[in-house]
């Protein structure tokens, strides 16, 4: 990953993988400023088996809690969710 992913490398790799596998999308085209809706290609369906990919992959650090409505709703951008996937191990 480039240098411009604020958080843990690793956690923007994971965030990144879980994308590109669950909407079919080559991760070298995914940045930190891709929006979610561009991804979603306009299916909204999309946002929940991403979400659920989400939980499934950070499980742990989620404590086994499912991310929120009110939480994956405000994520606008890849680094909006990499950022609070790595605010959970602070």
């Amino acid at each position: 990953m480039g240098a411009c992913f604020a958080a843990s490398p690793a956690i923007a790799n994971q965030v990144i993988s879980v994308i590109a596998a669950t909407l079919s999308v080559d991760p070298a085209t995914i940045t930190p400023q891709t929006k979610f809706q561009d991804l979603m290609a306009g299916d909204s369906t999309k946002i929940v088996e991403l979400v659920q990919a989400m939980e499934n992959e950070f499980d742990e650090a989620l404590g086994g809690d499912p991310i929120a409505d009110s939480v994956y709703r405000k994520w606008v951008t890849v680094q909006d969710g990499i950022d609070y996937l790595a605010s959970l191990g602070q």
